[in-house]
Protein backbone atom coordinates (compact mmCIF):
# COMPACT_ATOMS: atom_id res chain seq x y z
CA UNK A 1 0.00 0.00 0.00
CA UNK A 2 1.36 3.57 -0.79
CA UNK A 3 0.61 6.46 1.38
CA UNK A 4 1.73 10.32 1.01
CA UNK A 5 0.64 11.57 4.27
CA UNK A 6 2.19 11.28 7.64
CA UNK A 7 2.66 14.04 10.76
CA UNK A 8 6.11 14.76 12.25
CA UNK A 9 5.50 14.19 15.80
CA UNK A 10 8.14 15.05 18.95
CA UNK A 11 10.20 12.31 20.04
CA UNK A 12 12.02 12.56 23.04
CA UNK A 13 15.62 12.90 22.64
CA UNK A 14 18.77 12.17 24.94
CA UNK A 15 20.52 14.96 26.54
CA UNK A 16 24.23 14.66 26.24
CA UNK A 17 26.86 17.25 26.99
CA UNK A 18 27.10 20.37 24.99
CA UNK A 19 28.23 20.02 21.84
CA UNK A 20 31.19 22.15 21.74
CA UNK A 21 32.55 20.26 24.15
CA UNK A 22 33.14 17.15 22.40
CA UNK A 23 33.33 18.72 18.67
CA UNK A 24 36.85 17.40 17.93
CA UNK A 25 36.13 13.46 19.02
CA UNK A 26 35.81 11.50 16.23
CA UNK A 27 34.50 7.45 16.13
CA UNK A 28 37.41 5.62 16.77
CA UNK A 29 38.71 1.51 17.79
CA UNK A 30 40.77 2.54 20.61
CA UNK A 31 38.60 4.33 22.77
CA UNK A 32 36.18 1.88 22.26
CA UNK A 33 38.53 -0.77 23.33
CA UNK A 34 39.39 1.16 26.09
CA UNK A 35 35.78 1.03 27.50
CA UNK A 36 35.80 -2.38 26.69
CA UNK A 37 38.81 -3.03 28.99
CA UNK A 38 37.36 -0.59 31.48
CA UNK A 39 33.86 -1.53 31.35
CA UNK A 40 33.41 2.46 31.54
CA UNK A 41 30.53 2.84 28.41
CA UNK A 42 29.02 6.27 30.59
CA UNK A 43 31.54 8.59 28.53
CA UNK A 44 31.93 6.47 25.73
CA UNK A 45 28.22 6.46 25.15
CA UNK A 46 27.96 9.83 25.94
CA UNK A 47 30.95 10.48 23.01
CA UNK A 48 28.85 8.83 20.49
CA UNK A 49 25.66 10.33 20.86
CA UNK A 50 27.26 14.05 20.32
CA UNK A 51 29.31 12.66 17.03
CA UNK A 52 25.93 11.41 15.70
CA UNK A 53 24.19 14.66 16.56
CA UNK A 54 27.24 16.74 14.67
CA UNK A 55 27.03 14.13 11.73
CA UNK A 56 23.05 14.91 11.24
CA UNK A 57 22.24 17.87 9.13
CA UNK A 58 20.36 20.84 10.93
CA UNK A 59 17.93 20.51 8.00
CA UNK A 60 17.27 17.25 7.85
CA UNK A 61 16.64 15.66 4.37
CA UNK A 62 15.16 12.36 3.49
CA UNK A 63 18.87 11.86 1.12
CA UNK A 64 21.32 13.28 3.30
CA UNK A 65 20.07 10.98 6.22
CA UNK A 66 19.62 7.79 4.11
CA UNK A 67 23.03 9.00 2.81
CA UNK A 68 24.66 8.54 6.55
CA UNK A 69 22.90 5.36 7.42
CA UNK A 70 24.99 3.84 4.13
CA UNK A 71 28.67 5.43 5.37
CA UNK A 72 30.05 2.54 7.43
CA UNK A 73 31.65 3.97 10.21
CA UNK A 74 28.22 5.86 10.60
CA UNK A 75 26.11 2.56 10.37
CA UNK A 76 28.61 0.78 13.11
CA UNK A 77 28.81 3.52 15.40
CA UNK A 78 24.99 3.90 15.20
CA UNK A 79 24.52 0.57 16.38
CA UNK A 80 26.79 0.67 19.06
CA UNK A 81 24.65 3.58 20.39
CA UNK A 82 21.73 1.76 20.64
CA UNK A 83 23.00 -1.43 21.63
CA UNK A 84 24.88 0.28 24.65
CA UNK A 85 21.72 2.25 25.16
CA UNK A 86 19.28 -0.37 25.54
CA UNK A 87 21.72 -2.82 27.06
CA UNK A 88 22.63 0.39 29.93
CA UNK A 89 25.95 1.59 30.04
CA UNK A 90 26.17 -0.21 33.40
CA UNK A 91 25.32 -3.40 33.17
CA UNK A 92 27.25 -3.95 30.22
CA UNK A 93 30.11 -2.31 31.75
CA UNK A 94 29.55 -5.00 34.57
CA UNK A 95 29.68 -7.96 32.18
CA UNK A 96 32.57 -6.20 30.79
CA UNK A 97 34.34 -6.73 33.86
CA UNK A 98 33.50 -10.32 34.37
CA UNK A 99 36.57 -11.43 32.40
CA UNK A 100 38.94 -11.64 29.30
CA UNK A 101 36.11 -13.86 27.34
CA UNK A 102 34.07 -11.21 27.81
CA UNK A 103 35.94 -8.39 26.85
CA UNK A 104 36.51 -10.48 24.03
CA UNK A 105 33.09 -11.14 22.86
CA UNK A 106 31.99 -7.34 23.14
CA UNK A 107 35.49 -6.47 20.82
CA UNK A 108 34.10 -8.73 18.43
CA UNK A 109 30.20 -7.96 18.71
CA UNK A 110 30.80 -3.97 18.68
CA UNK A 111 32.73 -3.61 15.49
CA UNK A 112 30.70 -6.17 14.07
CA UNK A 113 27.95 -4.36 11.83
CA UNK A 114 26.50 -7.06 10.39
CA UNK A 115 26.20 -8.97 13.96
CA UNK A 116 25.28 -6.29 15.55
CA UNK A 117 22.47 -5.40 13.04
CA UNK A 118 21.34 -8.98 12.90
CA UNK A 119 20.63 -8.37 17.08
CA UNK A 120 19.29 -5.45 17.57
CA UNK A 121 16.31 -5.76 14.84
CA UNK A 122 15.46 -9.36 16.06
CA UNK A 123 15.37 -7.74 19.34
CA UNK A 124 12.48 -5.23 18.37
CA UNK A 125 8.94 -5.61 19.46
CA UNK A 126 6.62 -7.06 16.68
CA UNK A 127 3.60 -5.18 17.84
CA UNK A 128 3.60 -1.58 16.07
CA UNK A 129 2.71 0.37 19.63
CA UNK A 130 5.36 -1.01 21.37
CA UNK A 131 8.08 0.23 18.80
CA UNK A 132 6.21 3.02 18.95
CA UNK A 133 6.69 3.36 22.78
CA UNK A 134 10.21 2.21 22.46
CA UNK A 135 10.47 1.60 25.95
CA UNK A 136 12.06 -2.52 25.67
CA UNK A 137 15.43 -3.10 26.97
CA UNK A 138 18.21 -5.70 25.94
CA UNK A 139 19.06 -8.09 28.51
CA UNK A 140 22.59 -8.76 29.46
CA UNK A 141 21.27 -12.84 29.85
CA UNK A 142 21.49 -12.71 26.07
CA UNK A 143 25.04 -11.38 26.10
CA UNK A 144 25.69 -14.30 28.42
CA UNK A 145 24.29 -16.83 26.06
CA UNK A 146 25.15 -15.76 23.24
CA UNK A 147 29.21 -15.45 24.38
CA UNK A 148 28.99 -19.03 25.38
CA UNK A 149 27.74 -20.36 22.05
CA UNK A 150 30.43 -18.27 20.21
CA UNK A 151 32.89 -19.93 22.54
CA UNK A 152 31.58 -23.61 22.03
CA UNK A 153 31.14 -23.35 18.55
CA UNK A 154 33.11 -20.87 15.61
CA UNK A 155 31.23 -21.43 12.86
CA UNK A 156 28.26 -18.95 15.46
CA UNK A 157 30.33 -15.94 13.80
CA UNK A 158 28.93 -15.54 10.39
CA UNK A 159 26.10 -16.81 7.80
CA UNK A 160 23.15 -18.67 8.80
CA UNK A 161 25.21 -20.29 12.39
CA UNK A 162 24.58 -16.84 13.59
CA UNK A 163 21.21 -16.27 13.45
CA UNK A 164 20.42 -19.76 14.60
CA UNK A 165 22.72 -17.84 17.79
CA UNK A 166 21.08 -14.60 18.22
CA UNK A 167 17.77 -16.36 17.98
CA UNK A 168 18.95 -18.56 20.63
CA UNK A 169 20.25 -16.48 22.54
CA UNK A 170 17.47 -14.02 22.45
CA UNK A 171 14.80 -16.78 22.99
CA UNK A 172 16.68 -19.39 24.69
CA UNK A 173 14.68 -22.68 25.02
CA UNK A 174 11.59 -23.15 27.60
CA UNK A 175 10.84 -19.73 26.75
CA UNK A 176 8.30 -20.75 24.15
CA UNK A 177 4.90 -21.63 24.49
CA UNK A 178 4.13 -24.18 27.35
CA UNK A 179 1.75 -26.73 27.35
CA UNK A 180 1.15 -30.88 27.13
CA UNK A 181 4.42 -32.96 27.05
CA UNK A 182 7.06 -30.02 27.42
CA UNK A 183 10.38 -30.50 29.12
CA UNK A 184 10.15 -30.16 33.23
CA UNK A 185 13.94 -28.78 32.61
CA UNK A 186 14.17 -26.73 29.97
CA UNK A 187 17.69 -27.08 27.95
CA UNK A 188 20.90 -25.87 27.79
CA UNK A 189 21.07 -23.17 24.93
CA UNK A 190 24.43 -24.18 24.19
CA UNK A 191 22.86 -27.76 23.77
CA UNK A 192 19.65 -26.22 22.06
CA UNK A 193 22.07 -24.45 19.59
CA UNK A 194 23.90 -27.62 18.66
CA UNK A 195 20.91 -29.99 18.12
CA UNK A 196 19.53 -27.51 15.68
CA UNK A 197 22.92 -27.09 13.85
CA UNK A 198 23.44 -30.98 13.92
CA UNK A 199 19.96 -31.51 12.70
CA UNK A 200 20.55 -29.12 9.73
CA UNK A 201 24.51 -30.24 8.66
CA UNK A 202 22.31 -33.72 8.27
CA UNK A 203 19.62 -32.47 6.28
CA UNK A 204 16.47 -33.16 8.66
CA UNK A 205 15.48 -29.51 8.18
CA UNK A 206 12.88 -28.82 5.85
CA UNK A 207 14.49 -26.50 2.97
CA UNK A 208 12.80 -23.29 4.43
CA UNK A 209 15.10 -23.18 7.60
CA UNK A 210 17.13 -22.14 5.31
CA UNK A 211 16.12 -18.62 4.54
CA UNK A 212 14.75 -17.74 8.05
CA UNK A 213 15.16 -14.42 9.96
CA UNK A 214 16.37 -14.27 13.19
CA UNK A 215 12.76 -13.35 14.57
CA UNK A 216 11.40 -16.22 12.81
CA UNK A 217 14.44 -18.85 14.31
CA UNK A 218 13.33 -17.91 17.44
CA UNK A 219 10.23 -19.07 16.82
CA UNK A 220 12.04 -22.75 16.45
CA UNK A 221 14.86 -22.52 19.14
CA UNK A 222 12.19 -21.66 21.66
CA UNK A 223 10.36 -24.64 21.71
CA UNK A 224 9.64 -25.97 25.38
CA UNK A 225 9.92 -29.64 24.11
CA UNK A 226 13.07 -31.57 24.52
CA UNK A 227 15.87 -32.29 21.83
CA UNK A 228 15.02 -35.99 22.33
CA UNK A 229 11.53 -35.24 21.42
CA UNK A 230 12.16 -33.09 18.78
CA UNK A 231 14.46 -35.40 17.53
CA UNK A 232 11.73 -38.59 17.54
CA UNK A 233 9.22 -35.81 15.98
CA UNK A 234 11.00 -35.87 12.85
CA UNK A 235 12.06 -39.90 12.74
CA UNK A 236 7.99 -40.29 13.59
CA UNK A 237 6.63 -38.25 10.34
CA UNK A 238 9.52 -39.49 8.53
CA UNK A 239 8.50 -43.21 9.43
CA UNK A 240 4.91 -42.96 9.62
CA UNK A 241 3.41 -39.96 7.87
CA UNK A 242 6.13 -39.27 5.14
CA UNK A 243 3.53 -37.59 3.01
CA UNK A 244 2.96 -34.56 5.33
CA UNK A 245 6.32 -33.60 4.42
CA UNK A 246 4.84 -32.51 0.87
CA UNK A 247 4.67 -28.67 0.99
CA UNK A 248 6.11 -28.84 4.64
CA UNK A 249 2.31 -30.10 6.05
CA UNK A 250 3.94 -31.52 8.92
CA UNK A 251 1.58 -29.04 11.26
CA UNK A 252 -1.32 -31.34 9.63
CA UNK A 253 -0.40 -34.15 12.12
CA UNK A 254 -2.13 -32.40 14.57
CA UNK A 255 -5.14 -34.22 13.38
CA UNK A 256 -3.74 -37.59 14.31
CA UNK A 257 -4.16 -35.99 18.10
CA UNK A 258 -6.97 -37.83 19.35
CA UNK A 259 -9.75 -35.59 20.11
CA UNK A 260 -10.30 -36.43 23.65
CA UNK A 261 -9.75 -36.76 27.37
CA UNK A 262 -6.06 -38.56 27.98
CA UNK A 263 -6.05 -41.84 29.85
CA UNK A 264 -2.80 -41.59 30.94
CA UNK A 265 -0.70 -38.17 32.00
CA UNK A 266 1.71 -36.17 29.63
CA UNK A 267 5.07 -37.13 30.68
CA UNK A 268 6.50 -36.16 26.44
CA UNK A 269 5.42 -35.71 23.10
CA UNK A 270 5.13 -39.29 22.71
CA UNK A 271 2.32 -39.53 25.71
CA UNK A 272 0.48 -36.41 23.44
CA UNK A 273 0.48 -38.61 20.30
CA UNK A 274 -0.84 -41.46 21.75
CA UNK A 275 -3.12 -40.05 24.72
CA UNK A 276 -4.95 -37.38 22.82
CA UNK A 277 -6.55 -34.60 24.38
CA UNK A 278 -8.48 -31.27 23.35
CA UNK A 279 -7.86 -28.35 22.16
CA UNK A 280 -4.52 -27.00 24.50
CA UNK A 281 -2.96 -30.87 23.75
CA UNK A 282 -3.51 -30.40 20.09
CA UNK A 283 -2.13 -26.59 19.74
CA UNK A 284 0.89 -27.69 22.18
CA UNK A 285 1.53 -31.09 19.55
CA UNK A 286 0.77 -28.68 16.58
CA UNK A 287 3.31 -25.99 17.88
CA UNK A 288 6.20 -28.89 18.67
CA UNK A 289 6.17 -30.86 15.41
CA UNK A 290 6.32 -27.32 13.35
CA UNK A 291 9.33 -26.43 15.84
CA UNK A 292 10.86 -30.35 15.48
CA UNK A 293 11.25 -29.78 11.35
CA UNK A 294 12.22 -25.88 11.81
CA UNK A 295 9.17 -24.19 11.05
CA UNK A 296 8.19 -21.50 12.93
CA UNK A 297 5.16 -21.88 15.43
CA UNK A 298 3.34 -20.07 18.15
CA UNK A 299 0.53 -20.97 19.86
CA UNK A 300 -2.85 -18.70 19.71
CA UNK A 301 -5.51 -18.22 22.09
CA UNK A 302 -8.90 -17.73 21.20
CA UNK A 303 -12.15 -17.54 22.91
CA UNK A 304 -13.00 -20.49 24.91
CA UNK A 305 -10.05 -22.51 22.40
CA UNK A 306 -6.48 -22.61 21.46
CA UNK A 307 -4.52 -23.48 18.06
CA UNK A 308 -1.75 -23.23 16.26
CA UNK A 309 -0.10 -20.05 13.98
CA UNK A 310 3.33 -21.13 11.73
CA UNK A 311 4.87 -19.86 8.81
CA UNK A 312 4.01 -21.92 5.61
CA UNK A 313 6.25 -22.90 3.17
CA UNK A 314 3.75 -22.40 0.26
CA UNK A 315 1.84 -19.36 1.38
CA UNK A 316 -0.66 -20.39 -0.90
CA UNK A 317 -1.59 -23.28 0.55
CA UNK A 318 -4.99 -23.82 2.98
CA UNK A 319 -6.06 -22.12 5.19
CA UNK A 320 -5.96 -18.47 4.43
CA UNK A 321 -4.14 -18.87 1.05
CA UNK A 322 -2.29 -16.22 0.14
CA UNK A 323 -0.72 -15.41 3.47
CA UNK A 324 2.82 -16.90 4.96
CA UNK A 325 1.70 -17.05 8.37
CA UNK A 326 -1.47 -18.80 9.00
CA UNK A 327 -3.82 -19.97 12.12
CA UNK A 328 -4.69 -23.09 11.97
CA UNK A 329 -7.12 -25.39 13.86
CA UNK A 330 -8.92 -22.35 14.90
CA UNK A 331 -11.28 -19.86 13.81
CA UNK A 332 -9.01 -17.18 11.94
CA UNK A 333 -7.29 -14.54 12.76
CA UNK A 334 -9.91 -11.69 13.75
CA UNK A 335 -10.51 -14.06 17.01
CA UNK A 336 -7.09 -14.82 17.54
CA UNK A 337 -4.39 -13.64 20.21
CA UNK A 338 -0.66 -14.13 20.48
CA UNK A 339 2.89 -12.78 21.19
CA UNK A 340 0.36 -10.29 23.52
CA UNK A 341 -1.56 -8.43 20.71
CA UNK A 342 -4.47 -9.44 18.46
CA UNK A 343 -3.97 -11.72 15.11
CA UNK A 344 -4.43 -8.55 13.24
CA UNK A 345 -2.09 -6.93 14.70
CA UNK A 346 0.28 -9.65 14.58
CA UNK A 347 0.01 -10.03 10.87
CA UNK A 348 0.85 -6.32 10.38
CA UNK A 349 3.83 -6.74 12.20
CA UNK A 350 4.86 -9.78 10.29
CA UNK A 351 4.18 -8.11 7.11
CA UNK A 352 6.30 -5.03 8.00
CA UNK A 353 9.46 -7.36 9.19
CA UNK A 354 8.89 -9.32 5.92
CA UNK A 355 9.30 -5.67 3.84
CA UNK A 356 13.43 -6.14 5.08
CA UNK A 357 15.07 -3.41 3.68
CA UNK A 358 12.15 -0.71 4.69
CA UNK A 359 12.15 -2.60 8.02
CA UNK A 360 16.14 -1.83 8.80
CA UNK A 361 15.83 1.42 7.77
CA UNK A 362 12.94 2.69 9.84
CA UNK A 363 14.70 0.87 13.28
CA UNK A 364 17.44 2.61 12.10
CA UNK A 365 16.15 6.13 11.99
CA UNK A 366 14.52 5.29 14.93
CA UNK A 367 17.43 4.49 16.73
CA UNK A 368 19.36 7.99 15.64
CA UNK A 369 16.52 9.59 16.74
CA UNK A 370 16.69 8.69 20.01
CA UNK A 371 20.05 9.73 20.08
CA UNK A 372 19.84 13.17 18.94
CA UNK A 373 19.27 16.55 21.35
CA UNK A 374 17.28 19.18 19.38
CA UNK A 375 13.18 17.85 19.57
CA UNK A 376 12.97 19.39 15.90
CA UNK A 377 16.03 17.02 14.30
CA UNK A 378 14.36 13.89 16.11
CA UNK A 379 11.08 14.64 15.21
CA UNK A 380 12.14 15.10 11.42
CA UNK A 381 14.13 11.83 11.55
CA UNK A 382 10.99 9.85 13.16
CA UNK A 383 8.85 11.70 10.59
CA UNK A 384 10.72 10.00 7.81
CA UNK A 385 10.69 6.71 9.81
CA UNK A 386 6.89 6.97 9.55
CA UNK A 387 6.28 7.69 6.68
CA UNK A 388 8.24 4.68 5.44
CA UNK A 389 6.39 2.51 7.96
CA UNK A 390 2.68 3.63 7.32
CA UNK A 391 3.77 3.05 2.77
CA UNK A 392 2.15 0.01 3.22
CA UNK A 393 1.22 -1.17 6.86
CA UNK A 394 -2.51 -1.89 7.63
CA UNK A 395 -3.31 -2.13 11.03
CA UNK A 396 -6.61 -4.35 10.33
CA UNK A 397 -8.25 -6.82 8.29
CA UNK A 398 -11.23 -8.49 7.79
CA UNK A 399 -12.59 -10.92 5.05
CA UNK A 400 -9.51 -10.29 2.69
CA UNK A 401 -6.74 -12.16 1.29
CA UNK A 402 -3.19 -10.80 1.71
CA UNK A 403 -1.38 -12.04 -1.58
CA UNK A 404 2.36 -11.86 -2.53
CA UNK A 405 2.25 -9.37 -5.82
CA UNK A 406 3.38 -10.92 -8.98
CA UNK A 407 5.59 -7.58 -9.23
CA UNK A 408 6.78 -7.50 -5.80
CA UNK A 409 5.19 -6.32 -2.25
CA UNK A 410 2.05 -7.49 -1.37
CA UNK A 411 -1.87 -6.82 -2.15
CA UNK A 412 -5.22 -7.53 -0.69
CA UNK A 413 -7.97 -9.06 -2.63
CA UNK A 414 -11.48 -8.51 -1.15
CA UNK A 415 -12.97 -11.90 -3.20
CA UNK A 416 -16.56 -12.71 -4.07
CA UNK A 417 -19.71 -13.62 -2.63
CA UNK A 418 -18.22 -11.71 0.79
CA UNK A 419 -20.80 -10.06 2.75
CA UNK A 420 -18.20 -8.09 4.56
CA UNK A 421 -14.45 -7.53 3.74
CA UNK A 422 -12.47 -4.53 5.26
CA UNK A 423 -8.93 -3.97 5.64
CA UNK A 424 -8.35 -0.33 7.82
CA UNK A 425 -5.49 2.07 7.85
CA UNK A 426 -4.14 4.09 10.91
CA UNK A 427 -3.05 7.76 9.68
CA UNK A 428 -1.89 10.78 11.11
CA UNK A 429 -3.24 13.29 9.18
CA UNK A 430 -1.01 16.86 9.27
CA UNK A 431 -3.70 19.00 9.13
CA UNK A 432 -7.60 19.10 8.45
CA UNK A 433 -10.00 19.58 4.99
CA UNK A 434 -10.02 17.82 2.05
CA UNK A 435 -7.81 14.81 0.47
CA UNK A 436 -8.45 12.93 -2.99
CA UNK A 437 -8.09 9.38 -2.58
CA UNK A 438 -7.51 7.42 -5.64
CA UNK A 439 -6.94 3.49 -5.52
CA UNK A 440 -4.60 1.02 -7.97
CA UNK A 441 -6.86 -2.27 -8.00
CA UNK A 442 -7.50 -4.67 -10.69
CA UNK A 443 -11.22 -6.55 -11.99
CA UNK A 444 -12.37 -8.20 -14.34
CA UNK A 445 -15.91 -6.85 -13.37
CA UNK A 446 -18.44 -4.40 -13.79
CA UNK A 447 -20.14 -1.91 -11.28
CA UNK A 448 -17.89 -2.48 -8.95
CA UNK A 449 -17.48 -0.34 -5.57
CA UNK A 450 -15.41 0.45 -2.37
CA UNK A 451 -16.75 2.48 0.18
CA UNK A 452 -14.06 4.55 2.36
CA UNK A 453 -14.92 5.35 6.03
CA UNK A 454 -13.55 6.52 8.96
CA UNK A 455 -15.35 5.63 12.39
CA UNK A 456 -19.22 5.40 11.30
CA UNK A 457 -19.15 8.11 9.03
CA UNK A 458 -18.86 7.20 5.33
CA UNK A 459 -16.86 9.57 3.81
CA UNK A 460 -17.27 8.47 0.20
CA UNK A 461 -17.73 5.44 -2.43
CA UNK A 462 -14.74 4.92 -4.70
CA UNK A 463 -16.23 3.26 -8.57
CA UNK A 464 -13.82 0.43 -9.33
CA UNK A 465 -13.13 0.27 -12.96
CA UNK A 466 -13.38 -2.81 -14.88
CA UNK A 467 -9.91 -3.35 -15.65
CA UNK A 468 -10.23 -6.75 -17.74
CA UNK A 469 -8.12 -8.27 -14.64
CA UNK A 470 -5.05 -5.62 -14.92
CA UNK A 471 -4.41 -2.61 -12.75
CA UNK A 472 -5.74 0.14 -13.22
CA UNK A 473 -6.08 3.48 -11.25
CA UNK A 474 -9.77 4.37 -9.36
CA UNK A 475 -11.15 7.83 -10.63
CA UNK A 476 -10.49 10.16 -7.60
CA UNK A 477 -12.72 10.85 -4.83
CA UNK A 478 -12.75 14.10 -2.04
CA UNK A 479 -13.15 13.23 1.38
CA UNK A 480 -12.87 15.20 4.35
CA UNK A 481 -10.44 14.11 6.85
CA UNK A 482 -10.24 15.61 10.22
CA UNK A 483 -6.51 16.68 11.86
CA UNK A 484 -4.85 13.57 13.94
CA UNK A 485 -4.52 9.92 14.28
CA UNK A 486 -7.60 8.04 12.61
CA UNK A 487 -8.36 4.89 10.89
CA UNK A 488 -9.77 4.38 7.73
CA UNK A 489 -11.64 1.74 6.16
CA UNK A 490 -11.58 0.30 2.83
CA UNK A 491 -14.46 -1.73 2.93
CA UNK A 492 -16.30 -3.92 -0.39
CA UNK A 493 -20.14 -4.01 -0.65
CA UNK A 494 -21.31 -7.71 -1.40
CA UNK A 495 -19.62 -8.11 -4.88
CA UNK A 496 -17.60 -9.91 -7.64
CA UNK A 497 -13.75 -9.59 -6.01
CA UNK A 498 -11.09 -6.59 -6.57
CA UNK A 499 -7.73 -6.92 -6.20
CA UNK A 500 -5.82 -3.83 -4.28
CA UNK A 501 -2.57 -2.59 -4.68
CA UNK A 502 -2.15 0.58 -2.96
CA UNK A 503 -4.12 3.49 -2.56
CA UNK A 504 -2.80 7.35 -2.34
CA UNK A 505 -3.65 10.32 -0.35
CA UNK A 506 -3.25 13.88 -1.95
CA UNK A 507 -4.32 17.33 -0.04
CA UNK A 508 -6.72 19.59 -1.98
CA UNK A 509 -7.31 22.08 0.82
CA UNK A 510 -7.06 22.13 4.38
CA UNK A 511 -8.15 24.53 6.48
CA UNK A 512 -6.22 27.23 7.83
Amino acid sequence: MRLRACRLLAFGALLVAPLTSLRAWEANSRDLDAAISSGAFTGYSANIAAWLNQKVPANVSDAAVKALLKEPVFANTLDQWQLISKTGAEKLGAFAKADAAHQAFLAWLLKNTQAMDLYLEAAVPLGTAAREQNKYTLPVATLEIWKSILNADPDAKEGLYLKLAIATAIRPPGTGNRGAGMSKTPVDPVDRYKHFKAAHKNKERFPSFENLTVWEYQHVVSSCASDSDLAWAREMINTWRPDLRVNELVVNSTSEVWRRNSPHPYTDYKSVLSGGGKCGPRSSWAVMICQAFGIPAIGVGQPAHGCVAYRAANPFTEPQPGSAWKVGYGRGWHVSKLEGMAGPDFLAGVEERARGVEFSTVEHLRWLASALALPEQAAAVMGLARGIQKAAGFSNILGVRLYDCFTGGKQVNFEKNIKESWIEYTLDVPAAGIYSIELRTATPNDEQVLDISSGAQKLATVKVLNTAGLWGTTPTADIRLEKGTQTLRISAPFQRGIAVRWFGLTPKGTDK
